[in-house]
């Protein structure tokens, strides 16, 4: 399977069946696995994809990209099942618009929740939006970067969020939209001080696990949860 080299973000679904990529044309497409699989085409987005990411259960694909948004894609059908996108300005009209002169944050990384009910999506700014993909409404509004984040969540601890940028880590309890916690890093020369900060749970939930891509001599730093810590 050759894959064009326009492709800025691609993901396989959990059951190794399909592998969906994405363009800097905001293109998705679903390949089939196998030599002569189906490839269905969906233009997605307005601007350069920046993240795919699949449901547990393979049947939902999540994508953001820069011009803000963030979709949910039926896999058998290719079909837009939801749209998120940040209200940031209310208008006399009753719509919601930019103030002047301020550009829309990319929608960057996305994270599902374990239960598949709730999608994370970080922008360039580093806000992040919790989305409940039932109700399909934003349910808290997460301030505490300033940059681009890595996101993840906890596969034991449902309602535990970890974001990540190079200056620090942060635990969120996503019932609430509280800060839990903020875990610094050591200093390291690393891409960028904005830049996003790729972190991940091991499979039971009880290590967290970050670094720095690129860096110079930066340490992969792992963090133990024990039940003392308040992701108990």
């Amino acid at each position: 399977m050759r894959i064009p080299i326009t492709i800025v973000a691609q993901a396989w679904a959990p059951d190794s069946g399909c592998l969906a990529t994405g363009s800097r044309r905001g293109v998705i497409k679903l390949r089939a696995a196998g030599p002569d699989g189906t490839v269905r085409t969906i233009q997605a987005h307005t601007a350069a994809i920046r993240s795919l990411l699949w449901s547990r259960d393979s049947q939902r694909l999540a994508s953001s990209a820069e011009d803000g948004t963030a979709k949910v894609w039926n896999r058998d059908r290719g079909e837009e099942l939801m749209k998120f996108e940040a209200a940031i300005w209310p208008g006399g009209d009753g719509k919601y618009r930019l103030p002047p002169n301020v550009r829309q944050p990319a929608a960057t990384n996305l994270a599902w929740s374990p239960d598949g009910d709730r999608l994370a999506v970080a922008e360039d700014n580093g806000i992040i939006r919790i989305w409940d993909t039932v109700s399909r409404q934003e349910v808290h509004t997460l301030h505490g970067h300033s940059g681009p984040v890595g996101l993840t969540w906890n596969p034991r601890f449902g309602e535990r969020l970890v974001s990540g940028a190079t200056e620090e880590i942060k635990i969120w309890d996503t019932a609430t939209g509280q800060e839990l916690v903020a875990l610094p890093l050591q200093s390291v020369r690393g891409p960028s001080p904005a830049s996003r900060l790729p972190v991940a749970w091991s499979r039971d939930g009880w290590r967290l696990q970050a670094w720095i891509p690129a860096a110079i001599g930066a340490p992969v730093t792992v963090w133990d949860a024990t039940p003392s810590d308040p992701m108990k």
